[in-house]
């Protein structure tokens, strides 16, 4: 959040003064993205702390919201492609090739949480029939 707030959001707000656009609509983009963000955290938090106080349990609504917000992330990333090669080719498969690099650690933590989160265990037990 640093990186994108003091590094890159300053970036972009010159880079849109200089292109003579009006830098609101952004800043508006900005606070409900984060406002959505936030309020989405705290609807999904289960517990607030002590989680090896509780006894033996499962969550598996948050593997599968985990999984969700994946495939939106992922649907970005593909929008992000398309931008990039609207831009350029060049630009196009810099991009493809930065979202392939990091789409298997994407997949990784899905499979963690999954797991994590005893999704395939409840499947089995017929938590889902």
């Amino acid at each position: 959040m640093g990186v994108v707030f003091f590094d890159i959001f300053p970036e972009i707000i010159e880079l849109i003064k200089e292109n003579n656009f009006n830098s609101t609509g952004v800043m508006v983009a900005l606070v409900l993205g984060f406002l959505i963000f936030h309020i989405l955290e705290k609807t999904i938090l289960i517990h607030h702390s002590h989680e090896e106080e509780y006894a033996d349990h499962k969550h598996p609504q948050v593997g599968i919201f985990s999984a969700l917000a994946l495939a939106g992330h992922s649907f970005m990333d593909g929008v992000g492609i398309g931008l990039g090669f609207q831009v350029n080719p060049t630009v196009g498969l810099l991009v493809a090739i930065a979202v392939i690099a990091h789409d298997f650690t994407d997949g990784m933590n899905t499979v963690t949480l999954m797991l994590n989160h005893k999704i395939a265990q409840e499947k089995q037990d017929g938590f889902y029939s």
